[in-house]
């Protein structure tokens, strides 16, 4: 608790209650589509056109979060990932 067990409750006290421990989620987080840039000299100055559209990738990170006196700390232990696919963009 954020106050001493034997605080008296009032009107208009705010009280927080945590439970000390670890548990674990699991979430999908995207990974960003890296850009490959291909030169082209024969091209004006500028130009710029997407080739192949690339794909964001995947990832499935497992957090353990450990509460310790009302304090959260994350912990990635696992990850799973989809790579992404690359975009190429041609360039003058």
């Amino acid at each position: 608790m954020s106050v001493p067990g034997s605080t008296p409750i009032t009107a208009g006290m705010h009280l927080s209650v945590w439970r000390n421990g670890k548990q674990t989620v699991t979430v999908e987080e995207e990974i960003a589509v890296p850009v490959e840039q291909v030169k082209d000299a024969n091209r004006e100055t500028g130009f710029k056109q997407v080739k192949e559209a690339g794909a964001p990738g995947k990832k499935n990170v497992t957090y353990e979060i450990e509460m310790r006196n009302g304090q959260e700390s994350f912990t990635p232990y696992h990850r799973a990932v989809l790579q992404p696919l690359s975009q190429r963009s041609a360039l003058s």
